[in-house]
């Protein structure tokens, strides 16, 4: 009986964990393309109207590093795929969360050198 128990277990999880890669993989390509769209001027964006938004907010928020959150997606869902411990993950998360973080401000510093006009 336990034996059962732990191979529906370990199916499961290799399960969600499947599923979270998979989704993962699918909004870092979702978000790539409702970026690319947003960026060359799309009317009707290639994501539909929740991409639109979604570009949209990321791009004020991160500026062009925007595109540096997707390929931090997929890096974390090959992270997942190889079954890395959680304390690897977290640690992985926030280099990429301080990565990311950096590049929005260098892109609004940037910004400002050269419209020498900052609101912020």
């Amino acid at each position: 009986m336990e034996l059962v128990t732990v191979v529906e277990a370990e199916s499961t999880s290799r399960v969600l964990r499947e599923l979270a890669v998979l989704g993962l993989f699918a909004l870092a390509a979702y978000l790539v393309l409702s970026l690319a769209s947003h960026d060359a001027g799309r009317a009707p964006n290639l994501g539909g109207p929740i991409g639109a938004s979604l570009a949209q907010t990321f791009e004020s928020i991160f500026g062009y590093p925007a595109y540096v959150l997707a390929a931090l997606m997929a890096c974390l869902a090959r992270l997942v795929w190889a079954e890395v411990p959680v304390r690897q993950l977290v640690r992985e998360t926030a280099g990429g969360a301080i990565l990311l973080f950096d590049g929005a401000a260098d892109d609004r510093r940037r910004a400002c050198a050269d419209s020498r006009v900052c609101a912020d």
